[in-house]
């Protein structure tokens, strides 16, 4: 079923429509919003995803001035919680104890 659910939810029309519904977002206004929130943020990145590669989440990673380096999860593409949990959930667990 939820494969299913999946399938039937990102055809090419879907994603037509989930960007339809961003174009007003200019990226540079996200970035300022980002560093203007005093957020804490670590960003994680699959070595195989397609969506954002690894090159662009570290661009996106010093646009954003994080103190954190980017992590890379070996042998993963663009859903790193569903392909390798146990790890995500340990650096997850850490990023929230501060480490």
């Amino acid at each position: 079923m939820w494969v299913d659910q999946i399938c039937e939810n990102n055809q090419q029309s879907g994603f037509l429509r989930l960007l339809e519904q961003t174009k007003d977002v200019d990226p540079i206004d996200f970035v300022a919003k980002v560093k203007a929130s005093q957020t804490r943020i670590q960003l994680a990145v699959g070595d195989e995803d397609v969506l954002a590669s690894s090159k662009q989440v570290e661009r996106l990673n010093k646009e954003l001035g994080l103190e954190t380096s980017v992590l890379q999860y070996e042998g993963c593409g663009h859903a790193v919680m569903n392909e390798n949990p146990r790890q995500w959930r340990k650096d997850v667990l850490a990023f929230l104890n501060g480490a």
